[in-house]
């Protein structure tokens, strides 16, 4: 097999995408770029076949990715050396990596990689940074990142505020060797790398000079190593100022036993013991945190403290009595309130060097029970940002679904408010009217009776009874549409026999028919029964019938039937010979923003609310309301019911 064979099967088998542009020269310092050849990956990577693009233009395929490919496209011409571009895909969200070898004067080769998956995680790993980030701003203790340079990558708020007392602003210590920074000598430095060597050592008493600040800082460093490949990659440093600390002891030597009183303004607990049993004398912060008075003689640890925490305490303070040597350690104890508290005690022996016995002790602690806390929060924040890798694709894709879900909801909600404000107002115009129409005819009748005939007051009499019903019908539909959007319709279901219920509606509407000559038809076989609410069957009822006499013309017909659809379903219907009407009035036949009142044939008045409360109480009765109508030929509104008890 031939060198260019193998070569060509190579390429083909790759997973990645390559593609061989032929360099047409178009006019002066211009050229335009054809597909000379690519391997089956380019077809798979973006659904394509040779046909597609085998002899066209580059431009031409410009929908492969964003519009940001003409500007490429321009910058194909300079390239002399292997030079890598991104381009995306903005319609599929895609991102791709192309590296583009200059093979001579006329061939360009480029090699696709989609790097999708990596800008996501990218993206993913910068917001939860920007989290931890925040979180670690918040601690009430000073943090430091370094990357494996020794490079300050990261400082918390504290650290600036706290440790170097605002002396320093951020630009100038971030991304900067912490040896070469103001504020660390030499000394500090290597004894910071210790700590990150020896994985999570704690240094005690550490003396820290920075410039700009006269007197020295001292702390306590705690390191915890970043690990890659079990490789060092920088670590976390947790820095803890106790210069308040090492100038109250300081001064606590330096001082006599009733001098050392001044010391109650310290938030730390001091105390001098006489004995490993007994304490001599202690600040104020002592006293208030363990509810005790300072007396005149010794007081003994079991005085105060449960007798297993105080045996535990004296066995301590008898090795270091022993020992002559100071001592750190941690212990949860009590305080007066009974909550566990977690104590970083000091313990210091005072030594007569003439005799070399120990005369007394001094001790002093510090409650860092939240500092505890927030070392703990620390290195679940390291455990969770390696686990948010694994992560990161899932909890994209939660989240573009969660904010899809939100917008759409804002939408919806902000659909409904605007069309239940379009309601009310139009709502309020048409109680308004009726009301001043009303009011106009009983001030014309009670100022003019005494000129009026009987015929005159007939006819008022009954205009202002037909205004009284107008304003009744619309009171009673606010009152029913009011009550179903608080949630106050009670949904009572029973079998009802369907005949008799039309039948009762029917005879409600005879007068109203008749002075029409309009022909009401039961056509509804007096064997069906509906598994329905009475009250709510009945409204529908009424509103429909109501409805179709309205819209329909002298000697018209109104047939009101039914019909079977399936074992569980029937469907009511109320039909006429109307007016009719046509696909717009039908799109908004059931909207609340669309409400409105329209006219009869005999200029009958309606509240143009009857067809919205029959849609929202009809879903209340587990039912549905539909219309089909032709202007002109007339309506039929139909009404689906249960003939049986559903599951809900």
């Amino acid at each position: 097999m031939k060198r260019e064979e193998i070569y060509n099967q190579f390429i083909e088998k790759m997973n990645n995408a390559f593609v061989l542009l032929e360099i047409v020269p178009i006019e002066h310092d211009k050229f335009d770029y054809i597909f000379f050849d690519a391997n089956k990956a380019f077809e798979d990577f973006f659904e394509v076949s040779r046909s597609d693009f085998l002899n066209k233009s580059i431009s031409k395929l410009s929908f492969l990715f964003s519009s940001d490919i003409f500007a490429f496209i321009d910058k194909l011409s300079i390239i002399t050396v292997p030079s890598v571009f991104e381009l995306s895909n903005k319609n599929t969200n895609h991102y791709y990596e192309i590296t583009v070898y200059p093979l001579d004067k006329k061939f360009l080769a480029l090699q696709i990689v989609d790097i999708t998956k990596r800008k996501l995680l990218e993206k993913s790993c910068f917001d939860s940074e920007e989290k931890y980030r925040t979180l670690a701003d918040k601690s009430p203790i000073s943090i430091i990142v370094l990357d494996n340079s020794g490079k300050v990558r990261f400082a918390n708020d504290y650290f600036f505020s706290n440790f170097l007392r605002n002396k320093y602003r951020k630009e100038i210590v971030l991304d900067k060797e912490l040896s070469l920074q103001g504020f660390c000598s030499a000394d500090y430095c290597n004894e910071i790398k210790k700590v990150l060597q020896n994985h999570i050592i704690e240094l005690k008493d550490v003396e820290v000079k920075i410039d700009e600040i006269q007197e020295p800082i001292f702390c306590n460093i705690r390191g915890v190593p970043l690990l890659h490949n079990d490789e060092i990659n920088g670590g976390i440093i947790i820095i803890e100022d106790i210069t308040e600390k090492k100038l109250a002891e300081k001064n606590l030597k330096n001082k006599t036993f009733e001098q050392q009183l001044l010391l109650d303004n310290v938030d730390l607990l001091i105390w001098y013991m006489n004995s490993p049993s007994s304490i001599k004398l202690f600040n104020h912060s002592f006293a208030d945190f363990f509810g005790v008075e300072q007396i005149p003689s010794a007081i003994a640890l079991d005085e105060f403290l449960p007798q297993y925490e105080a045996a535990e305490l004296i066995e301590i303070f008898r090795k270091v009595w022993k020992s002559k040597y100071p001592q750190y350690f941690d212990k949860f104890i009590f305080n007066k309130l009974g909550n566990k508290r977690l104590l970083k005690i000091k313990v210091t022996p005072k030594v007569n060097f003439q005799t070399n016995e120990v005369e007394f002790l001094v001790c002093s602690a510090m409650d860092i029970t939240e500092q505890r806390r927030n070392e703990e929060e620390m290195k679940n924040l390291i455990v969770a940002l390696k686990l948010s890798n694994r992560l990161t694709d899932e909890r994209a894709t939660e989240i573009m679904e969660l904010n899809k879900q939100l917008r759409s909801s804002k939408e919806q909600l902000k659909a409904t408010l605007a069309a239940k404000d379009k309601f009310f107002s139009v709502i309020a115009h048409d109680l308004i009217s009726p009301f001043q129409g009303f009011m106009s005819l009983t001030k014309y009748l009670s100022t003019n009776i005494s000129q009026l005939s009987s015929k005159d007051i007939q006819d008022l009499a009954a205009a202002l009874n037909n205004s009284a019903v107008n304003l009744h019908k619309l009171l009673d539909n606010l009152l029913n549409w009011s009550r179903i959007q608080r949630g106050k319709i009670r949904y009572m279901p029973e079998f009802i026999d369907l005949f008799q219920i039309v039948e009762l509606n029917k005879s409600l509407f005879t007068a109203t028919a008749d002075a029409k000559k309009i022909s009401l038809h039961n056509e509804v076989n007096n064997s069906i029964k509906v598994f329905s609410d009475l009250n709510i069957l009945n409204t529908i009822l009424r509103n429909l019938i109501s409805n179709a006499i309205k819209f329909t013309h002298y000697g018209g017909n109104i047939w009101i039937g039914c019909q079977t659809i399936d074992e569980n379903f029937v469907e009511l219907y109320v039909k006429d010979d109307g007016v009719g009407m046509d696909e717009a009035a039908l799109d908004n036949l059931f909207k609340i923003d669309s409400y409105n009142s329209t006219l009869g044939t005999a200029n009958e008045v309606g509240t143009g609310l009857g067809l919205v409360l029959c849609k929202e109480i009809s879903e209340i009765n587990q039912s549905s309301i539909r219309v089909e109508s032709t202007l002109e030929v007339g309506s039929t509104f139909y009404v689906k019911l249960p003939i049986k008890e559903l599951q809900k």
